[in-house]
């Protein structure tokens, strides 16, 4: 055995955890100087290698506060951590080299990029652990609580409250059925992970329990069949317990290991089950049984190593560390342990072969698989499992892995399905299920690590592409879930908010299992400077004459876009005047100068010699008003515009275009390239024609403008300062909306942030307390889009980013005139589970009704597959057979006469039932809600109904097509041969 302490591996003031990779090329450490460090493995095991090669590869530094604990992914790409600061902060690994991080003292070898931070506890974060298969990641804290986190989202799964004291370790499974942990309220809690229900307390072994303890670290057998657990008594000796699968309770079955004269704070079974050296025997000579090895680290500053098949310790270490020990991880080979210490260093144990014996081989680890769980796979088996009742279920989960989300939105995109994803016993229904476009296959990468490669080998788990594929970055770049992440600003570039997205490290297959919150955009980053409190800035309108020192009045292209406070302006929109970011509904306020960019005209033939940059900057007109008094000199802010006069100028590349002088003070302005429209103080609204021309008489809207907009298809959005919304065709010279406000500004004090058009021409409102309303024609009134309420979903979109939708956007910027981002995550720890659920179905189910209002079928879809993953995520049967009845067209949850109802089917349904929604076909989509059924194997049945009565609606529908198609024919013979017969009898007469 070789012994040393690692001198190059240290934190300040102490190392409070520790972690190998399973690929055995990097470990982790972390400790009260709130670092997380990660080391290269090779030159601990190989002295040598500390003069050629990097010994700290990446400083990440995160946290605020103690970092407890360090947990890599089965993977190895992700690096999860814990700390006092209550945060959960997951790392990504990137290629590429590193860059210098904020606190440390040098740059980075490695690119290592904090991927998600998981806010969810209210104390000190202690221990972390991923599951089997990397789809879960558990924690727990001092809040007495234990968190199930989908790591792949940053959605808090589950919330365990079933302990009564700090909660100080946990452990997973290896065969993915339990979840064990580990109080001061002296038990052991196991926890079944199917769900989460409790499956046995072990208080026996606890009673003496020592509470002055900083961890209380747990650790399963390779093969699940032993749970070791620290900080027990045997007699007047500390000890730990070993605690055998299945007889949780059984106090003659728990296996007390005594010795050492400090609670024993850290345990830690060996990877590999081992052939132990035959005592006795020859040199290379083992038992042929198999021995689980596990290591203890105490309070007494001991480190000690058992093996289970022998009735004394392996190895007894003391005398390394001046201080506790407070955690201890193996490589994966099995052949090397460290140890860290509260005095900051840590320590390497090196087995030899000859010591430790031979360790198990594939196929062994297998075989005892098989004949203690019944399967060759680990992390597959044991506990209650839900089996496919059919091939048409398989056909559905095989196409909804090949559903992924793109770009980090809520779209429910369809991805490429990968070779071999199809079982061959449900080819032929996923090939009714799917068109063969949704079935290309895909390339799959290979990982390869060319780096710090050291003796252990690399054992890349397969299961890793689930966490590659949802978190390798998307079209909305690398987005913190945590509401104290680094600010980004909006509007701006990735690449200007330090973001840069960068193609993930290629590790196993693809094969993504989505949430319904991946379906969503991802939370925003955090304010900085003096927005931190998450209020929007209230800029109250400034008079002319009044400017702040430096500021100069708006002008140019997307002035008007600073002006509202939107970056880079809105296509096609109405520009505000620049010291108005809220409409105040009362008489507008007088501005010197309006500018409003009527875009680029498009070219009927284009010049090829000419540069397209100069071409389009030559072509551009902006409209400008300067408002003037009549006797000459400049107008005053304040005042009704009464004795002012409006120069208007349309300028096309800095030349005039056409001029124009009205009498009145325009205070709002907005157009495009085929017409322009100027509000003048007394209510009056001017439209212009491209060349200039007025394109009807002075239209009197009653009361004063407070803002203008308008799109490409000649639509004009006015309000008026009595609340009043009109909506005009200028092409057409007609009204198409004649609505009031008054029902939305009755609460004291709410006034208007923004009005504008959506995309498809439909007025959309935004109030300052947080609500958002958009005009439904169809039940002529003003519908919610956002309110309060939506704050506690779990796809609120906090912030407007890239790609996210247009209902988001509007959702985001209601939310943000009213909630703190601070306040944010405390309200939603208020709400329980059941509580969040009910906010994020109801906000789920107001955004799918605004896609309909706003007559946007992407929208409709994105939501409408959104809402289905969430209901299949709750197994909310209920709610998901009367969506798939709707979309169906017929009634199948049973009940009446099937033949009837397959009779309207054939001839389209009922009456009241359209086939189509916003021109989408609505039983394609319903292929794609079952796909998200399917994700739930407790929703088969439920599936498999709606599925069958799919089918033999189309086959209906076939079945009518053909005999139309026949009846057609034989029509057509009749007429063809009644022709024939005909034809001879007429040359007769002639003939005659």
């Amino acid at each position: 055995m070789l012994i040393e302490k690692v001198p190059w591996c240290t934190h300040e003031s102490g190392v409070y955890t520790i972690h190998v990779q399973h690929s055995g090329l990097r470990f982790a450490t972390g400790g009260i100087d709130s670092e997380v460090k990660v080391w290269a493995m090779a030159p601990l095991l190989d002295a040598r290698k500390e003069r050629t090669g990097p010994l700290l590869l990446a400083t990440l530094t995160d946290h605020s506060s103690t970092v407890n604990t360090v947990r890599f992914s089965k993977d190895g790409r992700y690096l999860a951590s814990g700390a006092d600061d209550r945060m959960i902060c997951i790392f990504e690994h990137k290629p590429g080299p590193g860059g210098s991080t904020l606190g440390a003292t040098s740059a980075n070898v490695e690119n290592w990029k904090t991927r998600l931070v998981l806010r969810g506890h209210s104390n000190n974060v202690v221990d972390l652990g991923w599951s089997p298969d990397d789809s879960l990641l558990a924690s727990c804290s001092l809040d007495n609580t234990v968190c199930i986190w989908d790591p792949a989202t940053g959605q808090r799964v589950r919330v365990l409250d079933y302990h009564t004291s700090f909660v100080k370790g946990l452990a997973w499974d290896p065969v993915g059925s339990y979840l064990a942990t580990q109080s001061e309220d002296k038990s052991v809690v196991i926890w079944r992970c199917d769900d989460w229900s409790v499956q046995a307390r072990i208080v026996g072994p606890y009673n003496r329990l020592v509470t002055s303890t900083f961890f209380m670290r747990m650790s399963w057998s390779p093969d699940g069949t032993s749970l070791a657990t620290g900080n027990s008594y045997q007699g007047s000796s500390h000890a730990a317990v070993v605690v055998q699968r299945g007889k949780w309770s059984e106090a003659k079955e728990h296996l007390l290991i005594s010795g050492h004269q400090g609670c024993v704070v850290s345990t830690a079974f060996n990877p590999r089950l081992f052939h132990l050296p035959k005592k006795g025997g020859a040199e290379g000579e083992v038992e042929p049984g198999l021995s689980s090895v596990f290591a203890m680290g105490s309070q007494d500053k001991k480190v000690s190593v058992w093996a289970s098949a022998q009735h004394s310790a392996l190895m007894v270490g003391k005398g390394f560390f001046r201080n506790q020990v407070t955690d201890l991880a193996w490589s994966p080979d099995g052949y090397t342990l460290l140890a860290a210490s509260s005095d900051g260093t840590v320590a390497c144990f090196q087995y030899s072969p000859a010591e430790l014996g031979k360790p198990h081989s594939q196929e062994e680890l297998e075989s005892l698989f098989e004949e203690l769980y019944g399967t060759r796979q680990a992390g597959r088996a044991g506990g209650k499992r839900l089996f496919a009742e059919s091939a048409d279920q398989l056909a559905l989960e095989a196409a909804a892995a090949a559903t992924s989300p793109r770009g980090g939105g809520m779209n429910g995109g369809l991805a490429p399905l990968p070779p071999g994803a199809a079982l061959p016993a449900a080819a032929a229904a996923a090939a009714r299920l799917a068109p063969a476009s949704q079935q290309a296959t895909a390339a799959q990468q290979a990982a390869v690590e060319r780096t710090l490669q050291p003796s252990a080998k690399q054992n890349l788990d397969a299961l890793s592409a689930r966490l590659s594929g949802r978190m390798g970055g998307g079209a909305a770049g690398e987005v913190q879930l945590g509401f104290d992440a680094p600010a980004a600003v909006e509007g701006a570039p990735a690449a200007a908010a330090g973001r840069k997205r960068v193609a993930p490290e290629p590790v196993g297959q693809a094969a993504t299992r989505p949430t319904s919150a991946g379906l969503m955009p991802p939370p925003p980053p955090r304010p900085s400077g003096d927005q931190q409190d998450g209020k929007r800035a209230r800029l109250e309108p400034t008079p002319v004459g009044s400017r702040p020192a430096g500021v100069a009045p708006a002008a140019g292209r997307g002035a008007a876009a600073a002006a509202a406070g939107q970056p880079g302006g809105v296509a096609g929109g109405g520009l505000a005047v620049a010291a108005r970011p809220h409409i105040v509904l009362r008489r507008p306020e007088v501005p010197a100068e309006v500018v409003a960019d009527l875009g680029t005209p498009p070219l009927l033939f284009e010049d090829p010699a000419a540069p397209a940059a100069a071409a389009a900057a030559a072509r551009c007109r902006t409209l400008r008003i300067i408002n003037r008094e009549r006797g000459g000199g400049s107008a005053a802010g304040g005042s009704a515009g009464a004795k002012i006069q409006a120069d208007v100028e349309c300028l096309e590349g800095g030349t005039a275009a056409w001029t124009d002088r009205l009498q009145g003070a325009a205070v709002a302005a907005c157009g495009t390239h085929n017409f322009a429209a100027v509000a003048l103080a007394d209510g009056q609204l001017m439209l212009y024609s491209r060349a200039g021309r007025h394109l009807a008489a002075p239209l009197k809207l009653g009361a004063g403008i407070a803002k203008l907009s308008c799109d490409a298809a000649w639509r004009l959005l006015a309000l008026t300062s009595s609340g009043s919304v009109r909506l005009f065709d200028v092409e057409a010279l007609r009204s198409l909306l004649n609505a009031s406000l008054a029902p939305l500004l009755e609460e004291e004090g709410v006034t208007v942030l923004d009005a504008r058009l959506s995309r498809q021409g439909v007025p959309l409102i935004t109030l300052s307390n947080s609500r958002a309303y958009v005009w439904s024609a169809e039940l002529e009134g003003w519908a919610c889009v956002a309110d309060e309420t939506f704050a506690a979903s779990q796809f609120v979109p906090f912030m407007s980013l890239p790609g996210q939708g247009e209902i988001a956007e509007a959702q985001a910027r209601a939310l943000r005139a009213a909630i703190p981002r601070s306040a944010l995550p405390a309200l939603q720890l208020r709400l329980g589970a059941a509580q969040q659920a009910a906010a994020s179905r109801a906000h789920l189910e107001a955004s799918l009704s605004t896609a309909l209002a706003l007559q946007s079928p992407q929208e409709y879809r994105r939501w409408l597959l959104a809402y289905a993953r969430f209901l299949a995520e709750q197994a909310d049967a209920g709610r998901l057979a009367e969506l798939c009845s709707s979309l169906l067209g017929v009634d199948s949850s049973g009940g009446g006469d099937g033949d009837s109802e397959m009779g309207d089917a054939a001839g389209g349904g009922p009456p009241a039932w359209r086939p189509e929604v916003l021109g989408l076909p609505k039983r394609e989509l319903l292929r794609e809600v079952l796909k998200e059924m399917s994700r739930n194997r407790s929703l088969q049945r439920t599936t498999q109904t709606y599925l069958d009565a799919l089918s033999e609606l189309e086959r209906a529908a076939q079945l009518a097509e053909l005999l139309a198609a026949a009846q057609r024919a034989a029509a057509a013979a009749a007429g063809g041969s009644g022709g024939a017969a005909a034809e001879p009898a007429a040359p007769q007469p002639a003939a005659a």
